[in-house]
């Protein structure tokens, strides 16, 4: 039984904030949330879906706590989830009411109780890619002004000002055409089944903002922003394209070839993903790669691949390219360094491509695999400086790379005659395609994430260290920075990198390490090496791997059982060196080790211990 009197049930399809908020329009109190606080509960932790604050609803009401979770929005940073659904914070109505007028008008026609406890906030109404009503087919309608502070989230207090309006709202409503998307949609906030396979996969935010954009690109253009498209038309596309997700992979190709071959850019050839698949480029990358949309980026990455000369390294819709699949003739005749006019006849000569292909060469595209071969064959090479700009990195990095091996010649240099080696621009990508083999797109590092230079510089080993760490495949990370081109997109953790460079560590002593462990000043350790009295040896420092020279512990334990100093001698009789050194002379004890010779006093232990 309800502990408040009078009660009223909560609706099936209300959501909870506005049952809360009818409770306090019907105890006639100012505002919901002085209402809760009146009976000890916060309003605000009902709103987040805090479990606990249910539980004391429930209590209150006599409503099941089951149901009450089954209409919550749960809030969990900016993601809400509903029923298992999750929506993104800019996707939820909560400061702004929208509803129906036709149901707010039904509502009062069967009212028992005040008007303004009697209409009731649907939970489909918080979601913004829901803009229509199912029932009536009306577009919804924003009543009142947004609500912040105190007065949030207070849907009765809301509505009240605009209920004398109720009936002409009604009336004036604007009726638009069922929408599919939204049907699909709303059925997986209920929970009933759907059967869609590619948006099935997605989460529910994913598959409202794949709707919407594929739409858009499909209905205007691939350049367009879903920010510059009303309320209508953005219905209107997420209607069209839920039809084309829905209809399969073969549909969204379709779409992407339209797309792809009806850009008509007056531009150089290499337009890329960005200019070709515009918003549906920017859903899938910006602010990063987001995994929700997975089957919709495999799809944009395939036929990328099949449709743009992308290279070894470069980062399509958040996922790396590993190896060529297509060549234009623009690509191909800088990898083969040959003129676009001539290769074009020589690939047609060889029936790679046909003798009547496009007239623009960035047009003719054809199998980068079929055509390995004979490109390879025809190909005049370039020097060491082509290569430094082929892979955008420093000459001496290149240098470094021709004469570590990894990367080799096409034509050798001929001893003392001037021929100079040339390098094959398909190496250079085999060489880049090994490298990033097992890479991960990873946008924006920070240390200790950074590129191969930078990295054997902070891991103080060299380039080629690091290179065969990557190819012997004894790195558990490499990734691939999306904002980079060439061979310094290639990123390593350099702390990873040292560990596998570090060497064997020594423990010997250096003058540092030993003057903390004889207790004495640095001049007193100078001193007793330059007398031999503790030999220093060297040895490779396992982590810059310079010579170090060091003092064996064997020799610093021999010298401890030799030789005691007079300041442990004071500090063992607790007495002042001063005074313990005039007695010692009075005695006709003599040091072992004068201070005239090693800066300090040592003496015998054998005598004195």
């Amino acid at each position: 039984m309800a502990k408040l009197f009078p009660f009223m049930p909560m609706m099936s399809d209300e959501s909870v904030p506005s049952f809360c908020a009818r409770l306090s329009a019907l105890h006639r109190v100012s505002s919901v949330r002085t209402f809760f606080r009146y009976l000890g509960l916060r309003f605000s932790k009902i709103v987040a879906g805090d479990p606990s604050a249910l539980d004391q609803l429930a209590e209150l009401t006599a409503v099941p706590v089951g149901d009450l979770a089954r209409q919550s929005l749960r809030r969990e940073g900016r993601t809400y989830s509903y029923r298992g659904q999750i929506a993104l914070q800019p996707m939820m109505r909560r400061s702004c009411v929208y509803v129906c007028p036709r149901c707010l008008v039904e509502d009062v026609a069967q009212a028992r109780y005040p008007p303004i406890a009697t209409c009731y906030g649907r939970v489909a109404w918080q979601f913004a890619p829901l803009r229509a009503c199912g029932r009536h087919n009306v577009l919804l309608e924003k009543f009142g002004r947004p609500l912040h502070g105190s007065n949030a989230h207070d849907f009765a207090r809301t509505i009240g000002p605009s209920l004398h309006t109720l009936e002409r709202s009604a009336d004036d409503a604007v009726t638009v055409p069922p929408s599919a998307a939204e049907a699909y949609l709303k059925a997986r906030l209920d929970g009933s089944p759907t059967t869609s396979p590619l948006l099935d996969e997605m989460p529910w935010y994913a598959a409202a903002r794949t709707c919407e954009a594929v739409g858009a690109v499909a209905l205007f253009r691939a350049s367009v922003t879903l920010a510059g498209l009303d309320e209508t038309d953005r219905r209107r596309a997420a209607h069209a394209g839920f039809e084309i997700m829905d209809a399969g992979r073969r549909s969204v190709e379709n779409l992407l070839d339209d797309l792809r071959f009806g850009l008509r850019s007056p531009g150089t050839g290499r337009e890329g993903a960005p200019a070709v698949y515009g918003l549906l480029n920017e859903l899938l990358t910006r602010p990063t790669p987001d995994p929700a949309y997975a089957p919709l980026r495999e799809i944009v990455f395939r036929h990328a691949m099949r449709t743009i000369p992308y290279g070894p390294g470069a980062v399509v819709v958040g996922l790396p390219v590993k190896r060529r699949k297509t060549h234009s003739l623009v690509t191909a005749a800088a990898a083969a360094q040959q003129h676009q006019t001539r290769l074009r006849k020589l690939l047609a000569a060889e029936g790679i491509i046909a003798a009547d292909a496009q007239r623009r060469d960035a047009d003719v595209l054809f199998d980068a695999r079929l055509a390995a071969p004979f490109l390879r064959r025809i190909a005049k090479g370039m020097s060491l400086h082509g290569v430094a700009e082929h892979l955008r990195t420093r000459y001496a990095h290149t240098l470094t790379l021709a004469r570590s091996g990894f990367i080799k010649p096409i034509v050798a240099s001929a001893g003392e005659t001037d021929i100079r080696p040339r390098y094959a621009a398909f190496d250079l990508d085999d060489f880049i395609a090994s490298l990033i083999e097992e890479a991960v797109v990873h946008p924006q590092p920070e240390r200790p994430i950074m590129d191969i230079p930078r990295a054997a510089k902070r891991a103080y080993c060299t380039i080629p260290d690091v290179l065969r760490l990557i190819l012997a495949r004894q790195l558990r990370w490499v990734g691939l920075d999306p904002d980079v081109s060439g061979f310094h997109a290639i990123l390593v953790n350099a702390d990873e990198v040292l560990d596998h460079v570090r060497g064997p560590a020594h423990d010997g002593y250096t003058m540092q390490t030993l003057r903390v462990r004889l207790g004495v000043h640095q001049r007193v350790v100078e001193a007793l090496i330059a007398k031999s009295h503790l030999p220093q040896v060297d040895r490779i420092n396992p982590v810059n791997r310079c010579p170090n020279r060091i003092v064996l512990p064997e020799t610093v334990e021999a010298f401890e059982r030799r030789y005691v100093s007079l300041s442990e001698l004071a500090q063992r009789w607790r007495t002042n060196a001063f005074r313990l050194k005039k007695d010692l002379d009075r005695r006709g004890i003599e040091p072992a080790l004068r201070n005239d010779q090693v800066c300090a006093t040592f003496y015998s232990r054998r005598q004195l211990l």
